[in-house]
């Protein structure tokens, strides 16, 4: 028991901070400010969308690991889609009677 302790320590109190990391930048707004501008940037775009989230996925990872990028970039992608008014597909075959999407706040490029 001792050693299952002492083996699984580290990585317990690994995921831990990164948890309490994932909390403070949540409570800073810095997931709704990220996931705000990877919509503006992808400007409804799919294909740009998954490069903003791939490039954050590689810079998180090649700087913390591939846990902290799971914790840390699946609020970023539901803020992300959020902000482009798309969310879970409902399970019911039945239809939502209302849908708002909310437009992208960033000043138009030409």
């Amino acid at each position: 028991m001792r050693e299952e302790a002492e083996r699984l320590g580290p990585v317990i109190g690994f995921l831990a901070a990164v948890l309490v990391l994932a909390r403070l930048c949540d409570d800073e707004g810095l997931f709704q400010a990220c996931g705000a501008w990877m919509a503006c940037w992808s400007r409804r775009r799919p294909r740009r969308l998954l490069g903003a989230v791939f490039g954050l996925a590689s810079l998180i990872t090649a700087v913390l690991s591939l846990d902290a990028t799971v914790v840390l970039l699946t609020p970023v992608v539901f803020a992300t889609a959020a902000r482009m008014g798309r969310g879970p597909r409902p399970t019911s075959t039945r239809a939502p009677t209302c849908r708002t999407r909310p437009r992208c706040s960033c000043p138009s490029r030409t």
